[in-house]
């Protein structure tokens, strides 16, 4: 049976999630980056964002998030 893909993980800076998906992926987890192919005006009026969403296997969602909040308490 094929496994749900969840999201777990929102940016607004490409760069950012290409970093995330990039150490999960060293971990083993495979990984989807979604664009929401929509830009909208970031609320300063600095420019334009867009909503990247990090895609992964339900069954990897413990080992994801811990991974991720490690790279954040760094």
């Amino acid at each position: 049976m094929k496994e749900e893909l969840i999201s777990i993980a929102t940016f607004f800076d490409h760069f950012e999630a290409d970093l995330a998906k990039s150490k999960l992926e060293a971990y083993g987890i495979s990984c989807i980056l979604k664009d929401d192919s929509v830009l909208q005006s970031d609320l300063f009026g600095n420019g334009i964002t867009s909503k990247v969403e990090l895609f992964i296997q339900e069954a990897d969602k413990e080992n994801a998030l811990k991974l991720l909040e490690e790279e954040e308490a760094n």
